[in-house]
């Protein structure tokens, strides 16, 4: 993993590209993937999650 190599990440946490599944909506799916993110835990590297909006907003300041 990147984040490992003690590369900083931050993840758009509305850019998923997912779909409707058999037993999950694509809803529960981004929520699913932003909880993991959001919960992962690698000794020394902390992984934020922001909106594109929020990353792009960063970048221009």
């Amino acid at each position: 993993m990147v984040a490992s190599r003690g590369f900083a990440l931050t993840i758009a946490s509305d850019a998923h590209t997912t779909a409707h599944r058999r037993y999950a909506s694509a809803l529960q799916l981004i929520g699913q993937h932003n909880d993991v993110w959001s919960t992962l835990s690698i000794p020394g590297n902390h992984i934020v999650l922001k909106t594109t909006e929020q990353i792009l907003s960063d970048w221009r300041h």
